[in-house]
């Protein structure tokens, strides 16, 4: 072998090793944010099944601000606050004194969450919905929320937004 030919296979080799070593980079990003995104998915709409589960049990909205709504369930009250500053989504549940009974993270990185209530009437053979006066008129809650999440320490494109509008069935006797 001579110099030139040397050369010339050392600079294939490099120029091949470093377009796998990008393709293995790319994939593995590629993969943390596919899998990132599917746990975020998944974060969400457990949650979003047991807030629904919770709301349509509840009898009513016994108080509500934005980002904030309580609903008597049984005799317990439940809370569902959000944290801006620490990014979580809280379930609070007090008893018929006041005393907590049980408290749980229910979203974490959850970048915002608010809640309206509405009433439901019926005009025209329809059902429209309508803002409420106050929490006792509610018949229905609607839940929004987004989350993202930081894949290598940079924020990426995984993010996700639920929203529902869930219908109290139970009313209070």
């Amino acid at each position: 072998m001579t110099l030139a030919e040397v050369v010339v296979a050392l600079g294939v080799a490099g120029i091949v090793v470093a377009v796998i070593a990008s393709f293995g980079v790319f994939f593995a990003r590629s993969l943390a944010t596919v899998m990132n995104h599917i746990e975020v998915e998944t974060q969400s709409r457990l949650a979003l099944d047991t807030v629904s589960r919770e709301v349509r049990r509840a009898s009513s909205v016994t108080g509500i601000v934005t980002n904030s709504i309580t609903l008597q369930v049984g005799l317990n009250r439940v809370t569902y606050a959000y944290d801006s500053g620490e990014r979580t989504l809280t379930r609070v549940e007090r008893d018929a004194l006041g005393i907590v009974q049980d408290t749980r993270v229910f979203l974490r990185e959850c970048d915002s969450a608010s809640f309206e209530i509405y009433q439901r009437n019926a005009t025209n053979a329809t059902y429209d919905i309508y803002p409420v006066a106050s929490a006792t008129d509610a018949k229905i809650v609607r839940l929004r929320w987004s989350m993202s999440r930081k894949i290598f320490g940079q924020q990426q494109s995984v993010e996700t937004v639920s929203s529902a509008r869930i219908v109290i069935r139970k009313k209070s006797t």
